[in-house]
C-alpha cells in the first residue's frame, strides 16, 4: 500500500511540476477538458464530507491518521501534508483537502476497487475517458467539469492499481 501512495504522489509530482514548461509538459487531465462529457463525480469524497475540508475537519471525521507525512523535493508540493488512514490516502495543499488515493479494499462511490477490470470502469462511469501515458503507466480518467474534479485508473494488464481523485486545482500551477 505504500508503495502505491508514493507512486500516486510521484506521479501527481510530475504533473505539477510539469505544468511550468508546456513545451515539454507531461499531460494532466485538465489537458482533456475539451475531448470528453462530464461525468458527475461529486459524490466521490473519499469518506469525507466533501474534499476541500481542513485538517482539521479531516480529523473530526476520521479521527487520527495512521501516518501523517509531509511532502517535499518539489516546488509545487512544498509543505504539503499527506494523512494516511489505511483505506484512504489524502493530499492537502494550503491546509485544504485537494485530492485523495484509495487503498486496500476501498472502492469509489461506485463500488471501483484495486483489482477491478477495465470493463467495470466503464459500465460504472462510462466509455468517455481520456487514457494518458506517462512512462509506463497508462491511466484512464473521467472528469467533472462542473464540480471541477478528476478521477484517474492507474491501468496494469487491463487492472486498475491505483485510483486518485483530486480536485482541478491539484493540476493548476
Amino acid at each position: 500500500m505504500r508503495k502505491l501512495m508514493l507512486v500516486w504522489i510521484a506521479v501527481m509530482a510530475l504533473a505539477l511540476a510539469a505544468c511550468g514548461d508546456k513545451k515539454e509538459a507531461l499531460p494532466s487531465p485538465l489537458d482533456y477538458m475539451d475531448s470528453v462529457a462530464s461525468v458527475d463525480l461529486a459524490a466521490e469524497t473519499g469518506g469525507l464530507s466533501d474534499l476541500g475540508i481542513s485538517e482539521q475537519e479531516v480529523v473530526a471525521q476520521r479521527g487520527e491518521p495512521k501516518l501523517k507525512g509531509k511532502l517535499q523535493g518539489s516546488t509545487s508540493w512544498r509543505g504539503d501534508v499527506v494523512l494516511d488512514y489505511g483505506d484512504f490516502t489524502y493530499n492537502l495543499n494550503g491546509g485544504r483537502v485537494e485530492g485523495y488515493s484509495l487503498n486496500g479494499e476501498a472502492a469509489t462511490a461506485r463500488q471501483v476497487k484495486i483489482g477491478d477490470d477495465g470493463a467495470r470502469i466503464e459500465t460504472q462511469y462510462g466509455k468517455d475517458h481520456y487514457v494518458r501515458e506517462i512512462d509506463q503507466l497508462r491511466i484512464w480518467g473521467y472528469l467533472d467539469k462542473e464540480n471541477g474534479r478528476a478521477i484517474e485508473f492507474m491501468m496494469e494488464n487491463d487492472r486498475v492499481t491505483m485510483i486518485a481523485v483530486a480536485d482541478f486545482a491539484m493540476y493548476e500551477s
